[in-house]
């Protein structure tokens, strides 16, 4: 797999909520801190999103 595809297909992944763990997995990494460094930049939506998921059911209590 080339580098450009092996990318587009870990952010694919990671944007349709795979578990991290799993994708590491997937693209041969040993743990997720490679997918930090590659893709931290563009899960920071990610985790605002999830942020304010979990904000919402906080609220809900």
């Amino acid at each position: 797999m080339t580098n450009g595809l092996r990318h587009t297909y870990g952010f694919y992944l990671l944007h349709n909520n795979v578990d991290m763990g799993v994708v590491a997995k997937i693209l041969g990494h040993k743990d997720i801190q490679m997918l930090i460094e590659v893709y931290g930049h563009t899960l920071s939506e990610r985790i605002d999103k999830e942020f304010k998921d979990v904000e919402e059911i906080m609220n809900a209590i």
